[in-house]
């Protein structure tokens, strides 16, 4: 029997064991038969029986059988996912003894890139709640927190806050000193999985996990007279949450609800290193959340403020030189809302060298000459939570000679939408396709070029279920520039919509880039064999045509004269 603690990394201690039989003597062919029982189960479900069973798998299983045995008075639910099979119920005595029991199960083979939040293996749930409201009236006594705080967290939460400050900074000065001050670990043992610490405890630790942190949040508010209240969620089911029977074991993560002037803010204390304002901060969308209040009855749709609703606005500027003077390529990238808040802690936890270095090594995938021509450079607006970085590079090689096609040719490559628009060859599939994440991107790229250019002016739309995709392309006298605009709608596509979902991504993926071409740049041509030819005479050529025509013309004169005797033997 071991103790993996398989999640250690992220400061995560379950004790969960597992225990490892090394068998003897197996044969290919050979079949494995074992059994197992539980009995008992977390002291914080009260002797409520939750749980899940896995009824098909990637390999194939000769038998399965569950076994559940309950009292009469004990009411279970059941509801499959995948499947039609069901648990079978049979009085015995006093008892329910449900039974489940399957032969011969073939295995199931999953198509790839699927969705978090799809199980493509048939599973049923068990649970003794038939309503969320039941979960609801299990978790309020866990979650217990008193509307009047203890003397400490009055005490630290008066340090931090002022009468200066409005009602709107108070809630961000508590929300950044649970995620920055007080560390993320979680114990989740017996009772701890699921019952929080007592604020004060928290405090004075200055480490917990998220139910922790929440629970020392919302005291915190309330010492400053705020309501708030524990939100249950999933994060990896997120929307699909609402499909799942009622249960305690329905969630795994908890963040906070605060309710302030009209207004709904879902916040999560886990989340370290935010900014911006109450109205502006990012706040993650986890679908739908169980909010921990007497009186709340069903699942609430979590809709977080989307202010603003761009996550990155990237403006490129090519200064395109013909002769042996590199192209000078800048970029400029703000990054809002949650991207702001995941470029500032890469910048915060890089050394600029290392920053520099992986910039440098992304843009060289697609331009191989590219040198820096200064460190990426970094502005913060904090309160607007505006994360923007700088860079500029030096083309050296920027245009190509395409022999083939005999001209010179410049691309203008657009790797963020290419990783974005992602291509898949798997059409023909069963289960739904996992997508981009949903997100709004702007980039325009600013072309600037010594003279006028041929371009052509329009605009090209794909609108699809899952993603809606724009280029602009505008001239501008000796320049031109190009706008695009990409939104996912959509985190999967049904498996009956990847065939229109692929050939939509491949039209949108032809208008990712431009290329401009020319058949003479800086006064080189770029087919200079052809030129040659047409302006200069090669006399050993000249000369041997003369010669030709002449003998030829001989050869013809003396066909005209010929005029020879008849033969008698013609006309016998």
């Amino acid at each position: 029997v071991f103790q993996r603690e398989a999640d250690m990394e992220n400061s995560v201690f379950d004790g969960r064991k597992t225990a490892t039989i090394i068998l003897e003597d197996i044969h290919i062919g050979d079949v494995v038969e074992y059994s197992y029982s539980r009995t008992g189960s977390n002291p914080a479900f009260g002797k409520k029986l939750f749980n899940a069973v896995d009824v098909q798998w990637a390999v194939p299983v000769k038998k399965v059988f569950y076994k559940i045995i309950t009292a009469k008075n004990t009411p279970l639910y059941f509801k499959p996912y995948l499947t039609d099979k069901a648990f079978r119920k049979t009085a015995v005595g006093n008892q329910w003894h449900y039974r489940y029991q399957a032969d011969d199960v073939p295995a199931i083979y999953r198509d790839e890139e699927i969705p978090r939040w799809y199980n493509p293996y048939p599973w049923i749930q068990i649970s003794q709640f038939d309503q969320w409201q039941d979960v609801v009236g299990w978790a309020l006594p866990l979650f217990k927190i008193a509307d009047e705080p203890p003397v400490d967290v009055r005490k630290a939460t008066l340090s931090i806050t002022t009468n200066q400050l409005s009602p709107e900074q108070r809630i961000l000065k508590v929300l950044k000193f649970t995620q920055d001050d007080i560390r993320y670990t979680g114990i989740e043992m017996g009772v701890s999985a699921y019952k929080p610490h007592a604020p004060e405890v928290v405090l004075e630790r200055r480490f917990g996990d998220c139910k922790d942190k929440v629970v020392l949040f919302i005291s915190m508010l309330r010492a400053l007279g705020l309501d708030a209240y524990p939100v249950l969620v999933n994060t990896r089911m997120r929307s699909a949450t609402s499909t799942l029977q009622p249960s305690a074991t329905d969630f795994n993560h908890v963040i906070a609800l605060v309710e302030y002037n009209g207004k709904q803010f879902w916040l999560d204390p886990t989340i370290s290193a935010q900014f911006g304002t109450l109205n502006n901060i990012y706040q993650p969308d986890y679908g739908y959340g169980l909010v921990l209040r007497k009186g709340e009855v069903n699942l609430t749709a979590i809709n977080p403020l989307k202010v603003p609703p761009l996550e990155e606005r990237i403006v490129e500027t090519f200064e395109v030189n013909y002769d042996d003077v590199p192209t000078v390529y800048k970029i400029k990238t703000e990054y809002l809302g949650n991207s702001a808040d995941n470029m500032r802690h890469y910048f915060n936890n890089n050394e600029q060298e290392k920053i520099a270095k992986e910039f440098l090594s992304y843009t060289a995938r697609y331009y191989p000459s590219i040198e820096p021509a200064s460190a990426p450079r970094a502005e913060d607006n904090k309160d607007k939570n505006i994360f923007t970085v700088h860079e500029e590079y030096r083309l050296d090689k920027f245009w190509e000679l395409v022999k083939e096609a005999k001209r010179f040719k410049a691309d203008f490559f657009q790797p963020n939408l290419i990783n974005m628009l992602k291509e898949t060859q798997a059409t023909k599939r069963s289960m739904p396709l996992a997508t981009a994440p949903k997100r709004e991107v702007h980039i325009q790229t600013q072309i600037k070029l010594k003279e006028s250019w041929p371009i052509k002016a329009g605009t090209r739309r794909i609108d699809d279920k899952a993603f809606v995709f724009e280029r602009t392309v505008t001239p501008e006298g000796n320049n031109f520039r190009i706008d695009y605009r990409y939104q996912s709608l959509a985190d999967s596509v049904p498996p009956d919509q990847v065939s229109s979902y692929a050939k939509n991504i491949a039209a949108a993926r032809d208008l990712i880039g431009y290329s401009i071409n020319t058949t003479e740049l800086n006064g080189v041509k770029a087919d200079p064999d052809a030129k040659v030819t047409e302006y200069t005479l090669n006399w050993a050529i000249v000369f041997v045509l003369v010669m030709s025509v002449m003998i030829a013309f001989a050869v013809c004169y003396k066909i005209y004269k010929y005029d020879p005797e008849p033969n008698a033997a013609m006309f016998d």
